[in-house]
């Protein structure tokens, strides 16, 4: 993902263009993961995960450590499969 953006920016640069991520620094997924950046958390355990919202949310702003999700329900539990395959 990295390279793309990379490979995107030198592309845009000929035209004096960059490309970025607008976030919402008021959002709490966007501040929570400043967070754990900032106390180097690298592994999160996410009890009750549903289907996986919360750790999309928190892809979405930049968190790449690990993560043990647990789901008891057994229909919430084959889509966090099904979304963790993705």
């Amino acid at each position: 993902m990295i390279f793309a953006k990379n490979l995107i920016n030198s592309f845009l640069k000929i035209f004096n263009l960059k490309l970025f991520k607008i976030v919402d620094e008021f959002n709490n997924s966007f501040r929570l993961v400043l967070a754990f950046k900032e106390k180097k958390i690298d592994y999160i355990f996410d009890v009750g995960a549903n289907e996986g919202q919360f750790v999309d949310e928190i892809r979405h702003y930049g968190y790449n450590g690990e993560v043990l999700s647990f789901e008891p329900y057994i229909d919430a539990h084959k889509k966090i499969l099904e979304n963790s395959r993705k």
